[in-house]
């Protein structure tokens, strides 16, 4: 079991945003709240800047986070690199409900899986199906900007993933997993028209709140949910089909 130094600090989002541009960190954001950015990183501390709390943390691998050295990235073997282009589109990684939207498609999507990812963003979720051996998988959005940078974001990665503008109701195949990271009110009108695309899972997520969570499980006719996930307030379900 290997010890690591892990050094936790709180910047207003700004600086958080200038850290990242001047030095490309390596970093784990543990939450954003009131406009400040709180983040760590391990095995060395930041120079010129005084960390909020320092602990240790145990791992039974010999190399803890991906390691910035130059131009390169030093990345374990374990872990699947998922490279994003800066753009416009939604969908970093940094926030919590694409955080728990990725650790459900990692649980339920098995490899072969036909995939389709609704509010696809910046290809994000689309790219993580891909790594984790989807065969085939197709991302909407109905942002213009969104399927470009999504279709940079899979070149980057070496995939084909196909991207098109378009919405749950112009789509006429079926999915052995549907994943949508939409907003709840976005779930009220295009809800109906996601239920049907889906032959076994299907993953909802960008959930504010219990009462969201709730309230989508209840709106959700012909699966049953079988897994909650929630992070910093924001919520995912996974619905397995009936039948």
């Amino acid at each position: 079991m290997k010890v690591y130094k892990k050094f936790v600090y709180e910047l207003p989002n700004e600086d958080f945003e200038k850290l990242l541009y001047e030095k490309n960190l390596s970093l784990e954001v543990i939450s954003r709240d009131q406009g400040k950015v709180r983040f760590a990183v391990y095995q060395e501390p930041l120079e010129g800047l005084d960390p909020v709390e320092t602990y240790e943390v145990k791992s039974k691998n010999s190399v803890f986070l991906p390691k910035k050295v130059g131009s390169f990235l030093i990345v374990p073997s374990w872990l699947k690199p998922l490279i994003l282009h800066p753009g416009s589109a939604f969908g970093t990684g940094y926030h919590p409900s694409t955080q728990v939207s990725l650790l459900l498609l990692e649980r339920f999507l098995k490899k072969g899986y036909r995939v389709l990812d609704v509010g696809c963003g910046s290809g994000i979720l689309s790219i993580a199906a891909g790594k984790l051996g989807a065969s085939e998988i197709l991302g909407i959005d109905i942002d213009r900007v969104s399927v470009k940078e999504a279709k940079k974001n899979a070149r980057l990665n070496g995939l084909k993933i196909s991207f098109r503008v378009a919405e749950p109701k112009d789509i006429k195949d079926q999915f052995h997993l549907v994943i949508a990271n939409l907003e709840f009110s976005i779930f009220e009108k295009v809800l109906k028209d996601i239920l049907p695309l889906s032959l076994r899972i299907l993953i909802l997520a960008g959930l504010y709140g219990k009462d969201e969570a709730k309230r989508i499980i209840s709106m959700v006719e012909g699966f049953k949910p079988v897994k909650v996930k929630s992070l910093k307030g924001w919520y995912g379900v996974a619905f397995l089909k009936k039948g």
